[in-house]
């Protein structure tokens, strides 16, 4: 390619983000330059017309000398950047800069290809390849352990300005995790020879995994997770002979698990769980017998688990759960799993008994099981004589037993207590148990959860359950269980949330004649009283029995009295909005002896009654994933009982979640409602507003997915001065009603999605200052009858449909005229 006579500036393009660079033929005689049909042609990256023509030069030389193979490590660097859209990465330090050697960019680690360590001597000097080796053995000598210390070596990253690629380190690890990577992987990563990892999780990478991402022989580690990946997983993955962990998880991966990737013979760590990966678990899970982590949790496996994965020696994590899985789990292959520590199968559809080998397993910590459809009595604990003898010792390391939601059936076997003494955490509610709680359940010193709920179970509860000293929930609800509770077991305060403390035995298990949905007191509420089943003994129950009476609970009703008080209505909103997470300023709300006019962000009236809300910046529903209703229910609607409510202020809560409650209809004092900001709000503005006769100030702006129309009935609200809608998703036209706030002024319905026209009767709000609707497709013209909204200031009709002439009435408005917007609009006349 000679000079490069064309050079950049005649380059064409190709599909990017590649050009063609065409040699040129020599020129002839007549100054006239030609190109022959046949000429040499390469591909280019598209970053390539940012060089200058000296590093271009370069690089097509490194190209050839390569056998038109591999571009140079900087390249592929670049390439990188600029497929996922470095400049805006948080993190970009030294990136793209010609005058830094690539070792120093941000994330990325060079070595030299002899040896991963430089050995420093006493004297302070560096040492690599065959020389390092001998240092280090000359420092191994005076180790016990045969080992250097840490402190004797340096990684070679952190001197990556003295050894530069030119100085023979080579690019062998890219680490850009939660750095805001955008876009798809380039296809040459396969560049990079020496590249040993890659850890791009935590970003926004979409597209599929390039196939050519096999050809990196030498990588030990890859971390795609957390990103938006789709299609496949490349067959080509399985010539990734020295892949130790593969991470590709929380993607949105399709299709089947290939078995050809089963047969990497070094990996130790496999996670392809949150994906929507379909199939079997091939039978070749069996040939990677050197596994130790697999998780394959959250997605759409079917068939059964092989037995194959007995070979599987090495294996300490197993995570199926939250797939389609069916059929019996292959008891003689469990029990071949020496080293398992955590094994997780829950929500599947796993069916027969649970297999003994399970409690066999010196090492296992974990078992979680719960949502399928096991049969059959507890597993290992049976106390036919026949069996004794499998289980006559402790088996101290399981710590985690989950069973619930099971068919299990027979009663809970004493031995379990003598046998499992390391259980913290005991789930076998929602069974078929029958029965009574075993006294022996004393014996399990380090219990911490123990759940029986559901199931059939009768008799008395243990006293010896009170000298559970580290527990601290328990669940004995919704069983046939009679009284009395142990005075001692009452005492323990801590036990479920505190809830004992405030609430005393109920919150252990509902007295006779008494319910709670959760068959217990909680912070939702005290037990209620059963009208028509006053005879019942048993305790613990979370119904009555009677259609009647399943409507009379009363969430938030602590004391029972079927009445809420501001209290216990102020304490509902803490509960439903994740109080714990609003931040230290409202800490105060935990305690629910605290009088309400005392709480942070409360005002009261001279007789106590609660006239302000203003929580604004609470960060109400903070810490709940989006479709957790348990953490997170929104703005109750018992906030419309607050009569006397004068301000709600919710501001600013932008994982507050839920819609707009028809009940603040009930608010007819209210003057101020401001939700602005809670962008996860959703839903429609209620029609019910309308009767918040006093209300002054609605600001429901930057909402983001607010929807519906704007309602009507806003139009009798005359005390309004103050509507802000802005930025939200609201669709139809301006309701008419609207010209009857003659007290209206500010209206800002900016950056929706409104239609229609701008009513003639607008003209009618002589007191309107500011008058936003910019960014709406609001055709029309604009009305004469505008001119006599003689107290306007601000005018923004920005990018609409309007057309028509500029009305002259505009004029006559005055000097009180301050700003008028009417650009991206198709107005017509002079």
């Amino acid at each position: 390619f000679g000079d490069l006579v064309t050079y950049l500036n005649k380059l064409s393009f190709k599909t990017p983000p590649f050009l063609l660079l065409v040699k040129c033929e020599p020129q002839d005689d007549s100054n006239n330059a030609t190109t022959s049909e046949n000429s040499d042609a390469i591909e280019v990256p598209l970053h390539f017309n940012k060089f200058s023509k000296d590093r271009a030069s370069f690089e097509i030389n490194y190209w050839k000398e390569n056998s038109g193979t591999a571009w140079s490590e900087r390249v592929i660097l670049e390439l990188l950047f600029y497929s996922l859209n470095g400049e805006r990465w948080g993190q970009s330090t030294n990136w793209l800069d010609e005058s830094r050697s690539i070792c120093t960019w941000k994330g990325i680690t060079c070595q030299l290809p002899e040896s991963y360590y430089l050995a420093v001597d006493n004297e302070g000097k560096y040492h690599s390849g065959s020389a390092a080796e001998n240092c280090i053995s000359d420092l191994s000598s005076t180790n016990t352990n045969n080992a250097p210390p840490e402190e004797e070596f340096v990684h070679i990253h952190d001197y990556a300005n003295y050894f530069t690629p030119e100085k023979g380190a080579v690019v062998t690890k890219i680490e850009l995790p939660s750095n805001n990577l955008t876009g798809t992987l380039p296809s040459e990563l396969y560049m990079l020879p020496y590249l040993r990892l890659i850890n791009l999780e935590e970003n926004q990478i979409h597209g599929t995994i390039p196939t050519t991402l096999g050809l990196t022989q030498k990588l030990r580690f890859l971390n795609l997770g957390f990103n938006s990946l789709t299609a496949q997983i490349p067959l080509q993955m399985a010539n990734m002979t020295f892949l130790d962990e593969l991470l590709l998880n929380n993607n949105q991966l399709t299709g089947t698990l290939p078995s050809l990737l089963t047969l990497l013979p070094r990996l130790l760590f496999l996670d392809l769980g949150y994906n929507s990966l379909t199939g079997t678990i091939p039978p070749t899970f069996g040939c990677m017998g050197l596994i130790e982590i697999i998780y394959l949790e959250h997605n759409q496996f079917i068939g059964t688990i092989p037995p194959e994965i007995k070979e599987m020696e090495k294996l300490r994590i197993l995570g199926l759960s939250y797939n389609l899985l069916s059929g019996s789990l292959p008891s003689s292959a469990i029990g071949s799993l020496v080293a398992l520590e955590s094994f997780e199968a829950e929500n599947n559809r796993l069916t027969g008994s649970i297999p003994k080998e399970l409690f066999q397993l010196d090492y296992l910590e974990t078992l979680k099981l719960q949502n399928n459809f096991f049969g059959g009595h507890l597993p290992a604990f049976d106390n036919d004589e026949e069996e004794d003898d499998d289980f006559d010792s402790e088996v101290p390391k399981l710590e985690k037993l989950y069973l619930g939601n099971n068919y299990l059936t027979g009663s809970i076997p004493p031995n379990l207590g003598r046998t499992l003494v390391g259980l913290r955490e005991l789930v076998l509610s929602h069974n078929l148990l029958t029965g009574s709680i075993p006294e022996e359940m004393a014996d399990l010193k380090e219990l911490r959860q123990f759940d029986l709920s559901s199931n059939e179970l009768t008799g008395y509860v243990p006293e010896g359950l009170s000298n559970l000293i580290f527990l601290y929930h328990l669940n004995m609800t919704n069983n046939k269980i009679v009284g009395p509770i142990p005075k001692s077991l009452c005492e323990k305060l801590w036990l479920n949330s505190g809830h004992v403390a405030m609430f005393g035995c109920d919150a252990l298990l509902c007295p006779p004649g008494k319910w709670h949905p959760f068959g217990m007191a909680s912070e939702y509420g005290g037990c209620a009283h059963c009208y028509s089943n006053l005879d019942s003994v048993y305790l613990g129950q979370t119904s009555c029995h009677s259609n009647d009476d399943e409507g009379v609970f009363l969430y938030g009703d602590l004391n029972g009295d079927d009445v809420l008080s501001q209290r216990e209505i102020l304490h509902l909103l803490y509960l439903t909005t994740n109080g714990k997470l609003w931040g230290e300023k409202w800490k105060d709300w935990k305690n629910y002896r605290k009088n309400e006019c005392e709480l942070t962000g409360i005002l009261c009236g001279n007789e106590g009654q609660v006239t302000e809300i203003y929580l604004r910046g609470a960060k109400l529903c903070s810490g709940c994933h989006a479709n957790d209703s348990l953490c997170c229910r929104g703005i109750p609607s018992e906030l419309g009982m607050l009569s006397y409510l004068e301000m709600l202020d919710l501001s600013l809560s932008s994982d507050l979640v839920g819609t707009i409650p028809d009940d603040i209809a009930e608010l007819e004092r209210l003057k101020v409602l401001d939700l602005s900001g809670c962008h996860s709000l959703t839903g429609t503005i209620p029609n019910a507003i309308g009767k918040c006769k006093s209300l002054r100030v609605l600001n429901l702006s930057k909402i983001f997915s607010l929807r519906g129309t704007i309602p009507p009935s806003l139009g009798n609200l005359q005390e309004l001065v103050d509507i802000d809608l802005s930025t939200n998703e609201l669709t139809g036209s301006l309701p008419r009603t609207i010209s009857q706030l003659r007290n209206l002024v500010k209206l800002d319905a900016s950056f929706n999605f409104l239609t229609g026209s701008i009513p003639r009767s607008f003209g009618n709000l002589d007191h309107l200052e500011y008058f936003f609707l910019r960014g709406n497709k609001i055709g029309g013209s604009i009305p004469d009858s505008i001119g006599l909204c003689t107290s306007l200031k601000t005018f923004d009709l920005t990018d609409n449909n309007m057309t028509g002439q500029i009305p002259p009435s505009l004029g006559s408005i005055g000097p009180t005229l301050e700003e008028l917007y009417l650009a991206l609009n198709s107005f017509s006349g002079t």
